[in-house]
């Protein structure tokens, strides 16, 4: 519960209202379909990273994987990487990987499909 609380008072922050979020682990990904951004919360040794991605920004979305992290990388236009991690077995339960893997697979296609429609909204 105090993840969804970290992640919601993150999006209040920033003036959205998530439209879509997820929580995993001491992680979250939330989503303003109005606004068109992103919120990202992580919380590891009650040490809290925190991001913020408005879609207009971003150029492209992938998943970057190996055995022991599974992350989603965004490109932006002005050439910034931002990189949400999603799994990491120093901090997330090795057999749990699968798992995460299919979920940044997931944000990663409704990323993508949200940024053709900004180029398609723009052309």
């Amino acid at each position: 519960m105090k993840i969804e609380k970290a992640l919601k008072l993150l999006a209040k922050r920033h003036d959205m209202r998530l439209s879509e979020f997820e929580i995993w682990n001491q992680k979250g990904l939330g989503f303003d379909s109005s606004k068109r951004a992103l919120v990202y919360i992580s919380i590891l040794n009650d040490v809290p990273t925190e991001k913020h991605v408005n879609l207009l920004d971003v150029k492209s979305a992938k998943v970057v994987a190996n055995h022991d992290v599974v992350t989603i990388q965004i490109n932006t236009y002005s050439s910034d990487v931002i990189n949400l991690e999603i799994f990491n077995s120093l901090f997330d339960e090795p057999l749990n990987s699968r798992f995460h893997l299919l979920l940044a697979k997931k944000w990663v296609d409704y990323l993508n499909n949200l940024i053709k429609n900004n180029t398609q909204k723009a052309a």
